[in-house]
């Protein structure tokens, strides 16, 4: 009788299903408190989010984990405690059920979860998962970690066309890198000059996906590709948070400071300056110096959104207007970019209260836009925006800016 007992426990701790486990300890990741809820397999996840230096404007638009022993298992996770600020306005919500959280089997390539429901009233993101491997990464839009981005950096640096340097270092120490495409055996005299910058905020990775699919497109042998490195010279930052990249951020840097702000009262010669905001304080350094060597056409600075296309700029010349318009007409037939202002394509902002890097016109002249991509369902494509989608928008981009600026 005892050996029968003795068998059967036996039995249920051999077939005794291992708990789910979560993981975001690990580059990017990103996740808050974790509550197993009464039914099995279901839990409730709270977002973290980033508050800036003054404990104000809460981000709640990142998250990125994974879940172990998982599979053939009926999987709830609700995301939750999305309600944060913006702007210094409370109630900043970013997500919808037009937007879609992606999961990879093998954290390398990801698809949406198309059976997300959302709850409007309760502000909540329910993800029903029934996976088919043992781990599942999860996260608010396809990853593109910092090491992904050094990695890159490397690679180009092999190009015959690519100069790689480092002009700055994070409140980290991490090195801000310049990538500098031409073709070097052209005299750059009658070149035209353009700037890409990518990943001001650690969040929007599908501009990492952007700038690389411009990159890569430039150093092809595509007849279009040589022909812009014969005509200009392309500066490129992959990222000027990578501390954020590494550390799963939203929108700050490590003292808090927005990196798309304040730019238009950094002072190159002030110390305090460089140790809260050396990100921001190195770019302008280097960006105006660049501009006096060889006077930038248009500068370029990427972002995502939750909802909406949208090209900003603080430009205030009809020269300076009518290059801007002339992009967006270029960017909408090269691209999936589809204005969310179809009758007012660009939104121009007044120069004195743009703190943002469209600083760059007020104060030294420089033909800057803000570019905002979706990252809900696109209306253009009529599906979510996969990886290789933002990959290919660089392209266009890269050949819609040249095109903007060519010289006859």
């Amino acid at each position: 009788m005892r050996f029968i007992v003795c068998f059967l426990m036996l039995s249920v701790f051999v077939f005794a299903e291992e708990p789910i486990r979560f993981n975001s300890h690990f580059p990017g990741g990103s996740l808050g408190k974790i509550l197993a809820l009464e039914k099995p397999d279901s839990f409730r996840c709270f977002i973290p989010g980033q508050y800036n230096e003054a404990g104000r404007n809460r981000q709640t638009s990142w998250f990125f984990f994974r879940i172990e022993n998982v599979k053939d298992r009926d999987v709830t996770l609700i995301m939750t405690d999305y309600i944060g600020e913006y702007n210094l306005r409370l109630g900043a919500v970013p997500m919808k059920a037009s937007i879609q959280p992606v999961c990879s089997e093998d954290g390398k390539t990801w698809k949406h979860i198309d059976t997300m429901i959302w709850d409007n009233e309760k502000k909540e993101a329910i993800l029903r998962l029934h996976p088919k491997t043992d781990t599942l990464w999860i996260a608010h839009v396809p990853p593109y970690t910092h090491s992904r981005i050094f990695d890159f950096v490397r690679e180009m640096d092999t190009s015959p066309y690519v100069r790689v340097e480092v002009f700055g270092e994070t409140v980290q120490k991490r090195p801000l890198h310049l990538l500098t495409i031409t073709d070097w055996n052209v005299d750059d005299t009658k070149k035209v000059h353009l700037f890409l910058m990518t990943r001001q905020h650690a969040w929007e990775a599908p501009t990492s996906f952007i700038g690389e699919g411009a990159v890569r497109f430039l150093i092809s042998d595509n007849p279009q590709a040589v022909e812009i490195r014969r005509q200009a010279v392309v500066s490129f930052v992959p990222t000027l948070d990578p501390d954020g990249c590494e550390s799963g951020g939203v929108r700050f840097n490590r003292n808090g400071y927005d990196l798309n702000r304040h730019w238009s009262h950094i002072d190159i010669r002030s110390k305090n300056d460089l140790q809260r905001m050396p990100e921001i304080f190195y770019a302008l350094k280097m960006i105006t110096s660049l501009h006096a060597q060889k006077p930038i056409d248009l500068l370029m600075s990427l972002h995502n959104q939750e909802t909406g296309d949208c090209l900003m700029t603080a430009v205030d010349t009809e020269i300076t207007k009518s290059m801007m318009r002339h992009f967006e007409i270029f960017l909408s037939e090269n691209t999936f970019f589809d204005s969310t202002h179809p009758k007012m394509p660009i939104r121009f902002t007044i120069p004195e209260k743009a703190d943002s890097i469209e600083a760059l016109w007020n104060r030294h002249r420089i033909p800057v836009a803000i570019l905002e991509i979706r990252v809900e369902q696109h209306p253009k494509l009529n599906r979510h925006t996969t990886s290789e989608d933002f990959i290919n928008f660089g392209n266009g981009l890269i050949r819609s800016m040249f095109d903007t600026v060519k010289k006859p």
